[in-house]
């Protein structure tokens, strides 16, 4: 039993998501903090018949970063302006059967590039992340042209701290993204 809504039939939709993605969990050097980044995303994705589609996601994503304590104190060491970016191939199990919920399960790539840096940070060097990307999510149509999105994504990031003396930190992040949003069909 659906809602009485209509799947969309389109082959090209847009979705604006609201994205929480994780903290950093490891340093090297310890003492290294990288907080939550909190976006809007926007995704383009394109059906690739009744199974499959493509999706082109990104969102930018401003990140607090610390440093180790020193006198039992942590020192902000500035912001990084990031661009993660995915591009995913996705199966959805339940194919075209014009249901109301469809479940899709993504495979692909992802780059983060860092555009702006503040503080400390502003003269240090961070090279961009390449590497693999999975999602899993679902679209409940409310409509024939509008549904309702729900996507995690799982996209290794891992941040090295070029210039920052007396050390180099490398940093790795919760690879977990969460998103909620609204998708059209054009």
């Amino acid at each position: 039993p659906g809602l009485g809504a209509q799947e969309p039939t389109s082959t090209w939709s847009f979705r604006v998501r609201a994205v929480i993605s994780g903290s950093s969990h490891d340093s090297e050097p310890k003492g290294y903090q990288v907080y939550s980044g909190v976006a809007l995303s926007a995704a383009l994705v394109r059906s690739l018949g009744d199974e499959f589609s493509a999706e082109l996601s990104f969102h930018t994503e401003s990140r607090e970063v610390t440093g180790p304590d020193v006198a039992g104190v942590s020192g902000p060491l500035g912001s990084l302006e990031m661009i993660p970016l995915a591009a995913l191939v996705r199966w959805h199990p339940r194919g075209g059967g014009g249901a109301d919920l469809q479940p899709y399960i993504g495979v692909g790539g992802s780059f983060t590039g860092t555009w702006e840096k503040s503080g400390a940070l502003d003269s240090s060097n961070l090279a961009p992340h390449v590497g693999p990307a999975m999602q899993l999510g679902s679209d409940l149509a409310l409509s024939s042209t509008v549904l309702l999105n729900f996507d995690m994504k799982w996209q290794t990031l891992s941040i090295e701290i070029e210039d920052l003396l007396p050390t180099l930190p490398s940093v790795e992040i919760d690879p977990l993204v969460f998103g909620l949003g609204l998708g059209f069909s054009f």
